[in-house]
């Protein structure tokens, strides 16, 4: 049996030498800088220098099935974009933290883990745009967990049976002596890691869907360190719904370009870079609170009209509504994503183009419109949707934005968006491609009551991205097909009551899906009639008193 995997803030073995040692959330550091504490979020981090050993540092693991202890997960999976459950990822909810210490009494310091975790809730409120608002309590003393293994290095997931799930399930016991965690949507661990057991710790964990998260928090030159901000963040990302922010990276002929049809990817003209997306806190950066449109639609986060999708036109994008994501699709069936984004704001982050961990300044980044490919548009493993560099020639993804007056053509032919315009926090974009609607719905069946104006229709769930609020059902009457009932139901079947049809004539019954971003195709459309009930035929009178010879009258 598979031991249960789940997704993790980590970038592989890295070296890091750094001025602010938080930096040791990240796994296998050998740390040589100058000492200094920490600010009030442990985010102030400067002169990162990264040093590669082996491999490109990247891990993918998928969702779990269970969680440790027999707490489930909600992996979202759903049809389409639509989750079978929004996970409680919005209103007021409860994080527990439990700050676990080691058998010697080495912990993490409670009043920095708490202003920490204080911090990365305000994170959560920013990246909700205020849909959810989490109140963290401390359990009141430090849990000791009594296992003599390493923290990490028995197995470099982390997911031994005397790794962190081990010290998590053990702290955890021990709290439901106590108390009750039926209330807590949020359950988090701070796992102190001693300083020469730093190879193969991740920075943290979290299942996705779940309630769980693991965070590490590293000592350094005899001090340790509360869990960084982000990774913080990053986790409580994971169990309200997200995957990793990834990137695609492609080249042709020996050039970088944005996209390759579905034919050239099919011969591994693309590369996929977990982490890579420097656009939001479930990719590469560290110090800012962000997540993007795409990720919000994906977890219930977009406000209801936010979201549209065009075959062609011009449509103004918005940083924060009313439209903020707008969908299109190519010939091919690729699916992509377009939003507005800002300039980098100095933040640090690694970038895997460059290979070269750096804060962003006006020489790297600038305010755009965002492109994602949605290889996958059901919910899914690691949720493959990847940003698109739109500006391949140079050798660094913050510029992977289109610009004001910069236009991208895909490899078909079949979609092309222009950028008419960025200013402040509006871009202005034409948009020419498939627009992204419900397909038809199949299977049809009408049938006609005795009663004028009376049928029953019934037909089958159309395929959709989107979540289907409704469908129209519309009636038209003869050969012009002219429009005589509209009606909206919810359901896949309906009666109708067709107060205009009239005897012997004929009429047709179609049905359209309705989703946020607009309506779907047609039905073909059923015919329908009602013919009028001929009267009954009167019987004949009985023949009575004939004449001989003569017929009866």
């Amino acid at each position: 049996m598979n031991a249960p995997q789940l997704p993790r803030r980590k970038y592989g073995r890295l070296a890091i030498a750094i001025a602010v040692p938080v930096l040791a959330l990240y796994s296998a550091l050998a740390v040589n800088a100058d000492h200094s504490p920490a600010s009030g979020t442990g985010d102030d981090v400067s002169n990162v220098t990264v040093h590669w050993h082996g491999n490109t540092p990247h891990y993918h693991i998928a969702s779990s099935a269970v969680e440790p202890s027999g707490d489930p997960t909600t992996t979202p999976v759903g049809v389409g974009l639509q989750s079978t459950q929004r996970l409680n990822n919005t209103g007021e909810q409860r994080a527990l933290v439990i700050n676990v210490a080691r058998a010697d009494g080495f912990a993490a310091p409670r009043d920095k883990v708490q202003a920490n975790y204080a911090e990365g809730a305000k994170w959560m409120h920013l990246m909700s745009r205020g849909q959810l608002t989490i109140t963290v309590d401390m359990f009141p003393r430090d849990v000791v967990v009594s296992i003599a293994s390493e923290m990490c290095t028995a197995d470099e997931y982390g997911l031994n049976p005397d790794g962190p799930n081990a010290f998590s399930n053990n702290a955890l016991e021990q709290v439901r002596r106590e108390i009750s965690t039926d209330a807590y949507r949020f359950i988090s661990f701070v796992l102190p890691v001693y300083e020469g057991e730093t190879e193969n710790c991740a920075g943290g964990w979290g299942y996705v869907g779940g309630s769980r998260s693991m965070n590490h928090a590293f000592a350094f030159n005899g001090e340790t360190f509360a869990p960084w901000v982000s990774v913080i963040a990053h986790e409580w990302g994971h169990n309200v719904g997200l995957w990793h922010a990834n990137t695609l990276f492609c080249d042709e002929n020996g050039q970088p370009v944005a996209f390759s049809a579905k034919a050239a990817r099919a011969g591994n003209t693309c590369r996929k870079q977990e982490y890579g997306s420097p656009y939001s806190v479930m990719g590469n950066v560290h110090t800012n609170s962000e997540i993007s449109m795409g990720e919000r639609q994906l977890i219930g986060w977009l406000r209801a009209g936010e979201q549209t999708s065009v075959s062609d036109a011009t449509i103004t994008l918005h940083r924060d509504g009313p439209v903020s994501l707008a969908w299109v699709r190519n010939s091919d069936g690729d699916v992509f994503q377009v939003e507005l984004v800002s300039a980098r704001r100095g933040e640090w982050f690694y970038d895997y183009r460059a290979g070269v961990s750096r804060r962003n300044n006006s020489a790297f980044t600038h305010s755009g419109v965002l492109v994602k490919f949605v290889e996958q548009v059901i919910c899914c493993d690691n949720n493959a949707h990847y940003v698109l560099d739109m500006n391949p020639q140079t050798s660094w993804m913050e510029d992977a934005p289109l610009r004001g007056q910069q236009s991208w053509t895909d490899p078909t032919g079949s979609v092309t968006i222009t950028v008419l315009s960025v200013v402040d926090d509006t871009a202005t974009v034409h948009i020419r491609g498939q627009a992204v609607l419900p397909a038809e719905a199949h299977g049809i069946q009408v049938l006609a009551a005795p009663e004028l104006g009376v049928v029953d229709v019934a037909w089958r769930q159309p395929a959709s991205l989107f979540p289907i609020s409704h469908y129209e059902v519309r009636v038209y009457e003869g050969a012009e097909q002219r429009e005589i009932y509209l009606v909206g139901v919810a359901a896949l079947k309906t009666r109708l009551q067709v107060s205009a049809a009239a005897w012997g004539t004929d009429y047709w019954v179609s049905v359209r899906a309705v989703t946020e971003v607009g309506v779907g195709a047609s039905s073909l459309s059923a015919p329908v009639r009602w013919e009028q009930p001929k009267k009954p035929e009167q019987p004949k009178k009985p023949c009575t008193g004939k004449k001989a010879g003569k017929k009866c009258k």
